[in-house]
């Protein structure tokens, strides 16, 4: 699975920013994680407990744990990255809301960088990339809690 590549890139405004920001989970720790995707020098995890979907979006976190130190632009090192991601599911794209890069694995340790984007730049992932993969599971959850309550009202009916 090749883990580079995306296009046609689209900005949305600061609100949707903030609404990404305001939805995410609390902690990112405790929370439940599924394998995407694991290597001899890397794993990558993404987040199940707290994702949250608003209308066709679905966000979450991507986990990245390095085997060996990384070395982000500015030289600070780190062994943990966490990547909140925005999905839409309908599009097929996906936007960066937040990153976050910890000295220890898993997303523990000291928080050594954090970004937050003020805006949405969507992107379409590339076919059998990793950024593919993990839209494709986060789309695959019913987390529409408006279907369950339109299954339950049909039920009653």
């Amino acid at each position: 699975m090749r883990t580079d590549g995306t296009a046609q890139r689209r900005t949305t405004p600061l609100a949707a920013a903030l609404l990404a920001a305001a939805l995410a989970p609390a902690t990112v720790n405790a929370a439940a994680w599924h394998r995407l995707f694991t290597t001899a020098d890397r794993s990558v995890d993404i987040e199940l407990a707290g994702m949250h979907r608003h209308g066709d979006v679905v966000l979450t976190w991507v986990r990245f744990s390095f085997v060996e130190v990384q070395h982000d632009p500015s030289a600070r090192s780190y062994r943990s990255m966490l990547q909140q991601w925005a999905y839409q599911c309908t599009a097929g794209r996906h936007a960066l809301v937040r990153f976050e890069e910890f000295s220890g694995s898993a997303g523990t340790g000291t928080l050594v960088a954090a970004d937050s984007r003020d805006r949405f730049e969507w992107t379409y992932p590339a076919p059998d990339t990793l950024g593919a993969a993990a839209l494709k599971f986060a789309c695959a959850h019913d987390l529409d809690t408006s279907a369950i309550l339109s299954r339950s009202h049909a039920k009653q009916t």
